[in-house]
């Protein structure tokens, strides 16, 4: 079987509803993948909100500590050089 052919459209803004009628992706629809397509606009649209929720949250997380974890986590980029290399080490674990 030969995938439908979609037309990729960027995000209005507009949140999609409804789900797929398959059950097995071999089964799907040129409608059902043009609407988890929309689902994915969406969701990649999101991303920046969410990576800024989560550095807020890190900025002001676990309490009793003279930094917060985001600034520790800064020091610690700036530590190894600013490139988060990976397979760094801290402590005993790798961090990826």
């Amino acid at each position: 079987m030969t995938e439908p052919a979609l037309t990729r459209h960027a995000f209005d803004g507009t949140m999609p509803t409804g789900v797929v009628g398959f059950t097995a992706m071999a089964d799907g629809t040129t409608e059902d993948y043009a609407l988890l397509e929309r689902y994915e606009q969406a969701y990649v649209a999101g991303l920046p909100d969410r990576i800024l929720t989560t550095l807020t949250h890190l900025d002001g997380s676990l309490g009793g500590y003279r930094i917060s974890r985001l600034a520790h986590s800064l020091q610690r980029d700036r530590a190894q050089g600013g490139e988060g290399r990976r397979g760094d080490r801290h402590g005993d674990r790798a961090v990826n």
